[in-house]
């Protein structure tokens, strides 16, 4: 039970730092414009801002998926974890200093003008967990994550991206569809 719940949690982790990247790769100067309108990099860093970001994402995410898919080196899928739990937590704290801010801005998340809010940041940090989660019991538990051509690798592929997309979506979904612009808090009404 351990090894699907690391090996799904390997799939959201990385799969999610591929679409996101994989976005961000494609729409540079959109994202760049999305980080102008968080005014918190100065203009004359946005170019750097944006290659970093989309480095970080697409390499782990990349070295990840490929070692884990390939059975690679546990070393190597253990790495990839722990790089994206780090940066998703570099992200869930950019999330929350944008939330703090008291401005509505766009999160910019895989290029998306959807306003940062605190469902921003629960995703990010549900992120970091799973990207711990799966990491420890790579490093400390020995499991080798097998996703062979199996119903069982196939349930776990199809859980990672449907709980990936559910996470994805969190903070849009949980927005108030009454309100004329996003609720700070993120929560509906009534909740």
């Amino acid at each position: 039970m351990t090894e699907l719940v690391a090996a799904v949690g390997a799939y959201i982790v990385f799969g999610t730092l591929l679409f996101s990247g994989g976005s961000h790769a494609r729409h540079p100067v959109r994202f760049r414009r999305l980080l102008r309108q968080q005014a918190v990099w100065p203009p004359r860093t946005e170019p750097a801002v944006v290659v970093a970001v989309i480095t970080a994402e697409l390499g782990i995410g990349i070295t990840g998926a490929v070692a884990f898919v390939s059975t690679g080196p546990l070393g190597l899928v253990a790495a990839g974890l722990a790089g994206s739990a780090a940066l998703y937590l570099l992200f869930a704290g950019y999330a929350a200093l944008l939330v703090r801010r008291g401005i509505d801005v766009p999160c910019a998340c895989s290029g998306s003008d959807a306003p940062a809010n605190v469902w921003t940041v629960v995703r990010a940090g549900l992120l970091v967990i799973t990207s711990v989660m799966a990491w420890i019991a790579v490093e400390r538990v020995g499991i080798v994550l097998t996703p062979a051509l199996s119903a069982r690798a196939a349930l776990v592929a199809i859980a990672g991206a449907g709980l990936g997309m559910t996470i994805w979506t969190l903070p849009s979904a949980l927005r108030r569809p009454d309100a004329a612009g996003p609720d700070r808090r993120g929560l509906a009404e009534g909740i």
